[in-house]
């Protein structure tokens, strides 16, 4: 905001004293390229450069734009075809499914263990529940105490 107010201060203040050259500017948006930031910096700020600082600048666009390019090309060159990663990922794909398959053995195993086991625990619930019942649907017999009493009421 602060940069359209001080362009338009210029704008209203008339020609500068400096002798006008031919200015650079940026009317598509270009890639960005490694090293070419602090050119668009200068570009994008519209200061007036001369004709062998416009060459220099172009000149060192295009030498970093060749540098960029080769490392891109040597960087497709480095990567291996499909069929060289698909060779060396077969033999991981193979180990990581005969360990899935052990995992899915394993979890199989452990299921059927906990459902033997809450059988069990099912069945001792079932049992005891049935002794409880069995306990306390059997009548109580008299203590002592109370067969002496009743032996003294029946004489």
């Amino acid at each position: 905001m602060s940069a359209a107010l001080s362009s338009a201060r210029r704008r209203r203040a008339g020609p500068e004293a400096v002798i006008p050259g031919p200015v650079v500017r940026q009317t598509t948006p270009q890639p960005s390229f490694p090293g070419s930031q602090s050119q668009q910096a200068q570009s994008s700020m519209g200061v007036g450069l001369t004709l062998p600082q416009v060459i220099a600048l172009v000149d060192k666009r295009l030498n970093s734009l060749e540098s960029y390019v080769q490392t891109q090309t040597q960087n497709e060159i480095a990567q291996p075809n499909q069929s060289d990663i698909d060779a060396r990922l077969t033999p991981i794909i193979e180990e990581y499914n005969a360990r899935f398959d052990i995992i899915a053995d394993e979890l199989a195993s452990l299921k059927d263990t906990i459902m033997k086991l809450q059988t069990y625990t099912m069945e001792v619930n079932k049992t005891l529940m049935g002794e409880r019942i069995r306990i306390l649907s059997e009548p109580e017999e008299p203590t002592s105490l109370e067969k002496a009493l009743q032996e003294l009421n029946n004489l």
